[in-house]
């Protein structure tokens, strides 16, 4: 009956056509049963809904948990960057002070070789350029220490400022 307008007949002593009020109260039953049915449909099917939509949350929230946790990654990664450029800058000075100092312990060195080749230093001289000559290649294995850290760093400075650009 659905949409349909239907009238009973009405019976020649009064009342309605029995068959008629039946067929219309089975139609009427029919209907009802078929929208009981159709809502136990839907609520099952908004009842998985619901199901889906808080694993779905659950997921969003576990998502934004390790977003989170990237962005923190990522903050110490660019934290450790700053600190390893500060690290290659204070390297970079300390090599170029070592540099000199090698420099200038190469100059003395080569006095005191000089000096101990010619013989005109007095005995206490002869050692005070025996020791300069010990600081000097101790100052030497120091630089060629430091010398492959230095590089290395800047090759990885290097790779990362390419990286980020």
């Amino acid at each position: 009956m659905k949409g349909e307008i239907k009238y009973f007949r009405k019976r020649f002593f009064g009342g309605f056509n029995r068959e008629d009020v039946v067929e219309y109260i089975a139609k009427l039953a029919q209907e009802r049963n078929g929208f009981r049915e159709a809502r136990n449909v839907a609520e099952q099917e908004a009842q998985k809904l619901s199901i889906e939509i808080e694993a779905l949350r659950l997921e969003i929230e576990e998502a934004k948990c390790e977003a989170d946790k990237g962005r923190d990654a990522k903050d110490a990664l660019e934290q450790d960057k700053q600190t390893l450029a500060s690290l290659i800058a204070s390297l970079r000075d300390e090599s170029a002070t070592l540099r000199d100092k090698v420099d200038t312990l190469n100059d003395e060195l080569e006095m005191a070789k000089l000096e101990v080749e010619e013989g005109q230093r007095y005995k206490a001289e002869a050692l005070e350029a025996r020791g300069k000559v010990q600081v000097l290649e101790d100052a030497r294995r120091k630089l060629a220490e430091l010398v492959p850290v230095f590089e290395c760093m800047c090759t990885a400075l290097s790779a990362e400022e390419q990286l980020d650009a």
